[in-house]
């Protein structure tokens, strides 16, 4: 009989003994951890989910305990760089052209999270896809897994792309998912009283920067444009497609981040204000302020790619535009703005958390109501995600009372928002729906308009 070879038992004892160090040293790190910030990952530390025993035996306990651990297991900032380093291996290519585009494939930063915990007596509350403020009303909640698109021909998620020091997002658009996007406008335009309504769809950062070969579908923003003007009935479509690409080369979209600047959102209403026939100022009329060294959501979720290096010496800067108008801005919790979320600012700029996009409202607004010190009485309701948090301060120079509500915040559960029962309790004369393009007309996670149907009255 030929002896086989026996694993040292030092070998054994020292595996045994790392594996049982690392178990102790996480235990340690979750009993003395509370809230805070991965520095490193600009975004803030998963929250314990509370532990039930319909949580613990319908399984969502161990889903939402899993990001909870991860974000504490011990020494996660090395592991984070040795896997970039490692991967350096794997993506090692001699030196590209100047158009070459790089593929980090199936990275993917934005999902939507769930629902947040309300007060007592309050509805609760489903998260945006932007970390909220530490502290703040609408803290982010456990992150879940991106709801399946209807689209019959939906793929996994696409990956992102790295073109001219960019992260941008892959965007395949759904024919399925643009018209029932369309659809669940022209309901609630009918349920509002045929008020007068506008659709924006800003065009994704791709569609805007990438060169024609690597886009997944050359003329997809002129489908997407006329798809949404034929399907459209009564509502109008505000197509900023010339106007985004005639100042690409202005900063409107962040290298590092999914969403558009504060400059981009400015084009957007701009086209805004051009389609209601209103006069505007230009941008150069705004008193700005800035803030330095941002890293978004798409460097996070490219993080243990060694490419994501590359933006740390080339963070992105944070603009912001103060309306000429004072103005009062106040959270709800419910429809019938019973229940007060908190104060807060159109603008935070002395705004501390790592997420600096967060400096627009300090974060997300459940139902918002401003103010605006114009004084002519006008009315108008944005429902929006969260691009619409760099586009609300410019409302405040055209309407005396302004809206504001996030679909995904409501109808689960016992909630209940009707948004034409709304629109007429508050006299609203003006109804504007801003969407990120992604969410709302593409084909892998999109749940815009699940949102909107549930908020049309049965």
């Amino acid at each position: 009989m030929r002896n086989q070879p026996i694993v040292p038992a030092a070998v054994v004892l020292t595996f045994a003994l790392s594996i049982f160090g690392f178990g102790i040293a996480g235990a340690f790190s979750l009993a003395s951890s509370g809230r805070g910030v991965l520095t490193g990952e600009k975004r803030e530390l998963a929250e314990l989910p509370p532990l039930t025993a319909a949580a613990f035996f319908d399984g969502s306990f161990t889903k939402h305990f899993e990001p909870y651990y991860n974000d504490r297991f011990p020494m996660r900032p090395h592991f984070i760089n040795a896997a970039r380093d490692v991967s350096r291996l794997y993506y090692f290519s001699l030196p590209g052209k100047d158009d070459d585009v790089v593929i980090l494939s199936g990275a993917h930063a934005n999902e939507p999270q769930d629902p947040a915990p309300a007060p007592s007596g309050a509805p609760a509350a489903a998260h945006d896809d932007t970390p909220g403020p530490t502290g703040a009303p609408d803290a982010a909640g456990a992150a879940q897994d991106p709801e399946p698109a209807a689209d019959p021909e939906a793929e996994s998620v696409g990956a992102m792309m790295i073109y001219n020091q960019m992260i941008m997002e892959n965007y395949s658009i759904s024919e399925t998912n643009t018209s029932r996007y369309a659809e669940a406008i022209n309901r609630l335009y009918m349920d509002c009283g045929e008020i007068d309504t506008y659709v924006l769809i800003p065009p994704c950062a791709a569609e805007l920067y990438l060169p024609v070969k690597s886009k997944p579908a050359p003329d997809q923003q002129v489908t997407l444009t006329a798809m949404l003007r034929d399907a459209l009935d009564g509502p109008v479509f505000v197509d900023m497609t010339d106007l985004f690409l005639a100042n690409k080369d202005e900063y409107l979209y962040f290298r590092t981040d999914h969403h558009w600047t504060a400059r981009g959102a400015y084009y957007a209403y701009k086209a805004l204000m051009d389609a209601m026939g209103r006069p505007h100022s230009g941008l150069d009329a705004y008193r700005q302020g800035e803030i330095t060294g941002f890293l978004g959501g798409l460097y996070n979720a490219a993080l243990t790619y060694p490419q994501s290096k590359d933006f740390e010496d080339i963070p992105d800067t944070v603009e912001y535009f103060y309306p000429h108008n004072g103005t009062e801005v106040l959270d709800y919790w419910d429809a019938e703005m019973q229940y007060l979320a908190g104060e807060r600012q159109l603008l935070v700029p002395d705004f501390e958390d790592e997420y600096s996009y967060n400096i627009f409202q300090g974060g997300d607004l459940h139902l918002g109501y401003v103010h605006s010190e114009i004084g002519n009485g006008e009315s108008v309701l944005l429902v929006r995600d969260s691009y619409g948090h760099a586009f609300l301060p410019f409302l405040a120079d055209q309407f005396e009372h302004i809206y504001v509500v996030e679909p995904r915040y409501y109808n689960a559960d016992e909630q209940n928002f009707a948004l034409g029962e709304f629109v007429r309790a508050q006299g609203i004369e003006n109804l504007v729906f801003l969407n990120y393009q992604i969410y709302a007309t593409g084909r892998y996670w999109t749940t815009a308009y699940e949102k909107l149907e549930k908020m049309i009255a049965e």
